[in-house]
């Protein structure tokens, strides 16, 4: 993990797990370890959508292609001169 707050919390779950002799309590731990997991994925897979859709101008969340840039300059139809 990348946050020290999480990286901190891991390592005290851990302990907690390690130190505990009840098997109903280890799992309670473990389950809470593991929520402690999906929700940092899962923040950072937010994460990485809003940047991807930060630099490509998605239409929707988990868009990796993005609305392709304007092709059409404005200044294209003044350089047009009718014959």
């Amino acid at each position: 993990m990348s946050n020290v707050k999480f990286d901190k919390m891991e390592k005290q779950l851990r302990y907690y797990i390690e130190s505990f002799k009840s098997p109903h309590l280890k799992a309670i731990f473990e389950n809470l370890l593991t929520l402690l997991y999906e929700g940092v994925d899962l923040s950072e897979r937010d994460i990485d959508n809003a940047h991807n859709g930060a630099i490509r101008g998605s239409e929707f969340p988990g868009d990796l292609v993005g609305r392709p840039a304007d092709d059409f300059d404005e200044d294209e139809e003044d350089d047009e001169k009718p014959i």
